[in-house]
């Protein structure tokens, strides 16, 4: 019970992992540590720089790896030339980057199309859900589509039934 937040807006008994108050959709992000990952406001301009115990910080020396658990296999993502890109199942569109989820079983997992887009920051990782059906979670927490998320190392990206274990990892040296 003491694990428990209680909501500002309402007074209501949420799970300490809540995004949104289960009664009254106050946006608990505010009231939860800063270690859990946050909701970036819309009208949000310049991300304030996080706190030195989270693990949200993803420098341009560090790749993301995700860990596709249902089939036990890492995947590497290179940004490169393109600060943004969506995940999802299907054949890659020609203006914005995709990475398709298809031979990871993303049909069968309930993985949109265009599930979410990521959007790699000067130094933090966000992650948007684009209106899927089967929905987006942040370890467990549903995602509010059309809302900004900032992911940390450690997190799990569940696209449906497909989760995705995040990792940021050393970049390979390229001589």
């Amino acid at each position: 019970m003491s694990d428990q937040i209680i909501c500002p807006n309402c007074g209501t008994l949420n799970p300490p992992l809540s995004i949104h108050c289960k009664k009254c959709q106050f946006n608990m992000r505010d009231v939860r540590s800063a270690e859990q990952t946050l909701l970036v406001p819309e009208e949000t301009q310049d991300i304030p720089m996080q706190s030195p115990t989270r693990r949200a910080y993803f420098p341009k020396d560090k790749r993301l790896q995700f860990y596709v658990e249902q089939a036990d296999k890492n995947l590497d993502i290179s940004f490169e030339n393109d600060n943004h890109m969506i995940l999802g199942r299907g054949a890659p569109e020609s203006h914005v980057m995709r990475i398709d989820l298809a031979p990871y079983g993303a049909a069968s997992y309930g993985v949109s199309r265009r599930h979410v887009r990521l959007i790699r920051m000067p130094a933090i990782l966000i992650v948007e859900d684009l209106g899927t059906l089967n929905g987006t979670y942040i370890n467990g927490e549903k995602l509010s589509s059309g809302h900004a998320y900032v992911l940390c190392h450690g997190d799990t990206l569940r696209l449906g039934g497909l989760s995705l274990r995040i990792s940021f990892v050393e970049a390979e040296n390229k001589l």
